[in-house]
């Protein structure tokens, strides 16, 4: 799966890579903001913020929201999502 970026407006951002593929397969398979994101720096102080750009900013954002969508699954309906099985991975079909 690729993650891409963009802004408030969810135009894409000019760094995020967009397809097709070589195959003819759309790019990026999902977004998120990515542009002028307010996060952490990691100084001595561990006391400092500033706005970052960059699909490492987008992709936390898509595992959270993710991980969150799981969660509200089990907790509505009493059931897990299975993630993962025995089979081996398909590249075929990119997954």
């Amino acid at each position: 799966m690729t993650v891409g970026a963009v802004d408030n407006t969810t135009a894409m951002s000019s760094f995020s890579g967009w397809g097709p593929t070589d195959d003819g397969r759309i790019k990026p398979d999902i977004v998120a903001k990515g542009v002028s994101v307010y996060s952490s720096l990691g100084n001595a102080n561990n006391n400092s913020y500033a706005s970052w750009q960059g699909t490492s900013m987008s992709g936390p954002m898509v595992s959270g929201s993710i991980g969150l969508l799981l969660e509200h699954q089990e907790i509505y309906t009493g059931h897990s999502i299975k993630l993962s099985n025995n089979e081996r991975t398909n590249y075929t079909y990119s997954y």
